[in-house]
This record gives structure tokens, sequence and C-alpha cells, in this order.
């Protein structure tokens, strides 16, 4: 689960689109936090017929201690964090990554258990993963993902 709206957890604004309903002005209530896990939750489980529980990634990477009481109020005990961003939710002509500096910063930065954040339809992410995956494996690294990891 990564919330309904995006919305910055800890300091509020954010939010996708633009429109989003998130609470500006300071930090979210424990109401909203549960809402916006809750209603991604009911969504995710139309969709594919699984429960999200209890993975969630938090938008941003914004986390507190309220923050992590909330979600887990909820179910959502598992909070996973990534240490090399993609960027790959920004397109080229914006400013963001081609494919090339998608696959050199992964390929450069990876480690062991290093965990990197890929958007689903992000710009540049397939072309770039065509680039990445060889080149991770040729320096033995095996690729997976986090239900494979964790399983």
């Amino acid at each position: 689960n990564h919330t309904m709206y995006h919305c910055d957890l800890v300091r509020g604004g954010g939010g996708s689109p633009t429109t989003a309903p998130c609470q500006t002005g300071g930090a979210p209530s424990a109401d909203f936090i549960r809402h916006e896990m809750t209603e991604a939750e009911a969504i995710l489980r139309a969709g594919t017929g699984q429960n999200p529980q209890p993975y969630w990634r938090p938008p941003y990477g914004s986390v507190n201690a309220g923050v992590v009481n909330a979600v887990a109020s909820v179910g959502y005990t598992k909070t996973f964090m990534w240490d090399i961003d993609t960027i790959d939710w920004k397109p080229v002509a914006q400013g963001g990554p081609s494919a090339e500096q998608i696959a050199a910063k992964v390929i450069g930065n990876a480690g062991d258990g290093s965990n990197v954040l890929f958007h689903l339809g992000g710009y540049e992410t397939l072309d770039a993963l065509h680039l990445i995956v060889p080149a991770l494996r040729e320096q033995g690294y095996t690729v997976t993902s986090l239900s494979d990891l964790l399983n």
C-alpha cells in the first residue's frame, strides 16, 4: 500500500493528482492517515483479490512514530524504504532522467540488499530495466521482488 492520494503524512500537503484532498498546514491526523490507507487498500483488494497488509511504503519517504502508529492500527506493520530512487516518475521533457541515466544510477549504487524505487508506468523504466538487469546479474547480483525476498 502506498496510500490513496500520496499525501505527505508527516508535514501535510503533497499529493497526486494535484487535486488530492491532502491536509495542509501541518501534520495530518491519525484518522486521515488511516483513511488514506484503508481507501487504497479497498482498491488494491478489489483489483487484485489480494490483501496488501502488512506492507506499505510512505509517500516521499516521509514517516515518523505517529505515522507508523496510525498505519499499524489498520494492519500495516511493515514499512519499506529504498536506498536508490530512480526518479522514473518524471518525464525527460520535464528534466527527468533518461533510461541510460537511470541505469547508471542503479548499477553504480547497488549493493547487497539494495531496494530500488521504481514506479508502475514510470517514464523510461522499462528501457532502463533492460540495461540494469543484465548488468547487475553480470556483477553477481540476484534481482528479485520484495514479495520473493520476504517469502
